[in-house]
């Protein structure tokens, strides 16, 4: 009966080695997955580079792609392309979007009653010139097209402005590496009143470049939806 008694103490010690051991191994991982987090292993990254500019100071509409291969064309490279994503609950700018200017119009939102995929749309009234951005910090090289889209729909859009470039668009700039920035990469939607449609424009870098800024623009009068914002590179061959 000893004997018995002395191997059941032995197994119930393998026991808790085993509960001590599953224990220590959890908190390393807990240690290495924290410590990533911190170093922004799985965070966006980059600042602003028009914080200085209208950008307001904020990162969080800065994406990290640097690290991306582009064997064919790549898809959206964008953050939150569809306004679907609040977690920080401001609805005046969508996550991963930052205001460009430095007094930006605050007749604008996030708005999940009307959209042309999904629940939401990014609405904006013409009350005030309004844009909103995403910088994409990416490499890329000369010939490489570079492909921004976007839907719009415009209720009663006219031009308050006068803007040379135009009152309701889609934009990209193409920011090279030796500090120019292509700036002319847009595709207007038209004046008027009209559902969702679709504008996209196409621009083969004439330089290396290393991030593009896309932007979602409206100075007209009236009130505007945008949705389903796209930015794929397409490497030339």
């Amino acid at each position: 009966m000893a004997g018995k008694n002395k191997k059941s103490t032995v197994l119930s010690g393998d026991f808790v080695k085993g509960v001590l051991f599953s224990a220590v191994t959890l908190i390393a991982l807990i240690f290495v997955a924290n410590t990533l987090l911190r170093n922004g292993s799985f965070r966006t990254s980059g600042g602003d580079i028009f914080a200085g500019k209208g950008g307001g100071g904020k990162t969080q509409g800065n994406y990290d792609s640097s690290n991306f291969n582009f064997p064919e064309d790549a898809g959206s490279v964008l953050l939150n392309t569809s306004f679907e994503t609040n977690v920080d609950q401001n609805i005046l700018v969508p996550d991963n979007w930052t205001y460009h200017y430095d007094q930006p119009n605050t007749n604008t939102g996030v708005r999940c009653n009307v959209a042309k995929t999904g629940n939401c749309s990014y609405y904006i009234n013409g009350s005030k010139n309004s844009a909103i951005k995403q910088y994409v910090k990416m490499t890329g090289n000369t010939g490489d097209v570079v492909n921004v889209s976007g839907w719009g729909k415009g209720l009663n859009i006219g031009d308050r402005s006068g803007h040379q470039v135009g009152v309701f668009w889609v934009q990209a700039w193409i920011h090279y590496a030796d500090g120019t920035t292509q700036f002319d990469v847009l595709k207007k939607f038209p004046k008027g009143t009209y559902d969702f449609m679709l504008a996209e424009a196409s621009f083969a870098a004439l330089k290396p470049f290393t991030g593009i800024t896309v932007f979602c623009r409206f100075d007209g009068t009236g009130e505007a939806w945008f949705d389903e914002i796209s930015l794929s590179v397409t490497p030339s061959i």
